[in-house]
């Protein structure tokens, strides 16, 4: 007489959902105390919702953004140079020119975030990933405020400029929270401090203060 076996089951298949910013940033710094981690985890979750973990941004298409920010940026500032001088006048709080040689750094830093990107395993953490699609965002509507600032120098509407450096400063501190910038974080090797954290910690600062005095003209 013969019995029949009982059929295996196998567990069913778990599905993982995409990684999180919140997720990667507690395993790159897993000793860190509770207490002090967890704001930040909460805070790079809200950076990236569930729509943008789906959006993919290569490093070859950031040096394109980066690329087209420099050309586009470069032309605006030819054409409407004069008009930019002549422009501060509406404003108690405009920076002279000498103010904006800052962007010089800024732009070196974040050169060296593409590049270093590009090298072969240099894209391997996956923060990277999450940050890219608002860094690429970053690049565009920067290129497009140098635009907008020019025309309403010329006498388009001044608040359109406001939107876009608005929409700016929403990329960069997306970008600043997805990658989990974080200086106190032993795991975090100095070279990606220096290559990717500098980089957006003064495109930011930098962002942050002309976003709020633009309120002011």
């Amino acid at each position: 007489q013969s019995s029949a076996r009982p059929a295996l089951r196998l567990p069913a298949a778990r599905l993982r959902p995409p990684p999180t910013a919140a997720s990667v940033f507690a395993l790159a710094c897993p000793r860190r105390g509770r207490a002090v981690r967890e704001p930040k985890i909460r805070a790079a979750a809200r950076a990236t919702p569930a729509m943008v973990n789906h959006i993919t941004v290569t490093p070859l298409a950031l040096l394109g953004c980066f690329v087209a920010n420099i050309a586009i940026g470069g032309a605006a500032n030819a054409y409407y140079a004069e008009d930019t001088i002549r422009g501060a006048s509406y404003s108690y709080v405009q920076p002279d020119n000498k103010s904006f040689a800052v962007w010089s750094l800024i732009y070196g830093l974040q050169l060296l975030t593409v590049v270093t990107q590009l090298v072969p395993g240099g894209d391997a953490d996956e923060r990277l990933a999450m940050a890219r699609p608002w860094n690429a965002l970053n690049l565009l509507s920067n290129s497009l405020w140098l635009v907008a600032n020019g025309a309403a120098n010329r006498g388009l509407s001044f608040w359109l400029s406001v939107l876009v450096l608005w929409v700016n400063l929403l990329a960069v501190f997306r970008a600043y929270q997805a990658l989990g910038v974080d200086y106190t974080c032993r795991r975090t090797s100095l070279s990606t401090k220096l290559s990717h954290h500098l980089a957006l910690s003064c495109n930011l600062a930098w962002v942050v203060v002309a976003a709020v005095l633009d309120l002011c003209n």
